[in-house]
């Protein structure tokens, strides 16, 4: 399914080891290279020396205010508003976003700005038409809330 959370591996190695190795990466496996920084997305069928560079986009910042923020960018870094998530539920941060497509795959992680307690865990990334949603769960293992800011990081590539 176009636009779902994956769970393909990552491969990385240094680039005199990709070239040497010239490996074939399977349909939407990530291949990169520690030491420049290049990104290559597989397509079952062409050799990794043969594939495309990945372009990473710049990265822009916003600060969500209610679970939501605008920001137009294909990579982003937002800041939640102060959370109160309580073990085992949600937040859902909406990112209004015109270099989205529905088709892009989408790639996040979440830290903790100013948070110091709970858990918090990207449990869908979900792309649409100009939009993202990115939801976060509190899987602390005991009744700990989260008590101040996340930093979600995201980036999409065109497919």
């Amino acid at each position: 399914m176009a636009g779902t959370l994956s769970s393909k591996e990552t491969k990385t190695m240094y680039a005199a080891d990709w070239a040497a190795n010239n490996p074939l990466l399977d349909e939407g496996e990530i291949g990169t290279e520690v030491d420049t920084g290049v990104l290559k997305v597989g397509d079952g069928t062409t050799r990794y020396n043969s594939l495309s560079t990945a372009s990473l986009p710049k990265v822009l910042t916003g600060t969500a205010t209610a679970g939501a923020v605008t920001l137009a960018a294909r990579a982003g870094k937002i800041t939640t508003e102060a959370l109160t998530t309580a073990q085992n539920l949600f937040y859902t941060l909406t990112i209004t976003n015109s270099a989205i497509a529905a088709t892009d795959a989408v790639f996040a992680s979440v830290a903790n700005g100013t948070n110091t307690q709970g858990t918090p865990m990207i449990t869908s990334v979900t792309p649409g038409a100009e939009s993202l949603i990115i939801v976060i769960q509190n899987k602390h293992a005991s009744a700990e809330a989260l008590n101040g800011t996340l930093v979600v990081s995201f980036f999409s590539v065109k497919i």
